[in-house]
């Protein structure tokens, strides 16, 4: 038997539409943050995000899809959508 999880977003995915569109990690950090928690974020933490030292939550993961402009799916975790096709 297999609980129903949330979703869980990829720090891949994260880095691959960061590098396609071509955006800063300074501007992200400053973006993020500043929707999340109204203050920017360090560069940093950003980095541990796209390293997947720090895990990507709903609310970062909506956050950033916002930023980007992007359905927040896009952000999935693949496993996902392999799981759901299996079921």
């Amino acid at each position: 038997f297999m609980a129903s999880n949330p979703t869980r977003y990829s720090a891949l995915r994260l880095t691959q539409l960061l590098d396609a569109q071509g955006r800063r990690l300074d501007w992200f950090a400053d973006q993020l943050g500043k929707k999340v928690r109204n203050r920017p974020f360090d560069p940093s933490y950003v980095t541990k995000l796209r390293n997947g030292d720090k895990p990507i939550t709903d609310e970062i993961a909506h956050a950033s899809a916002a930023i980007l402009q992007v359905p927040v799916d896009w952000l999935a975790e693949p496993l996902e959508l392999r799981e759901a096709v299996l079921a």
